[in-house]
């Protein structure tokens, strides 16, 4: 997946195009925020995520791979390239750059970082208090593993509440 070059300094408006190219036989196919909600490539789901941090985005929205969908979702968000020649040949695959875990619940978005982490998590966890007790206990802590097992623990926890609810 590659930033198109005509879109990396635009104002925040929600212009983000990606140009794709399953492989470099095919034909350019391109992507906009504004045209498409979501695409699959390979395995890996994509989904627009909005009203985020400014600070990692030209874009009020912006694709993001999903991770975890439920009552919590995560997404991995690609920080921000600076240079024209970095965002050109940006791929999600081949990439060193650094990524960003995006948390969504009720519509909020929080961009997650070693220093936010366990203000996050009481945030959203608010409502499952055993986990936010065993985070804190410093049973789990931030790293990629642990927030996605988290929201695996979080989501499961009230799908279970639910179907119980219904049945």
């Amino acid at each position: 997946m590659i930033y198109s070059k005509d879109d990396l300094f635009p104002t925040r408006k929600g212009s983000c195009r990606l140009n794709f190219k399953k492989d470099m036989d095919t034909e350019t196919v391109f992507l906009n925020v504004l045209n498409t909600n979501s695409f699959v490539i390979g395995s890996d789901s994509f989904a627009i995520v909005k009203n985020f941090n400014p600070n990692i985005t030209y874009h009020d929205k912006d694709f993001a791979r999903v991770l975890e969908v439920g009552k919590i979702s995560l997404y991995l968000f690609p920080t921000m390239v600076k240079k024209k020649l970095q965002a050109e040949n940006f791929l999600y695959e081949k990439t060193k750059g650094e990524f960003v875990n995006l948390l969504e619940k009720n519509g909020v978005v929080y961009s997650l970082t070693k220093s936010n982490f366990s203000d996050v998590m009481q945030k959203l966890l608010n409502d499952y208090p055993e986990l936010e007790n065993y985070i804190e206990s410093k049973k789990m802590q931030y790293t990629p593993k642990d927030t996605r097992t988290i929201v695996r623990i979080y989501n499961k926890h009230f799908t279970s509440i639910t179907s119980i609810k219904t049945d």
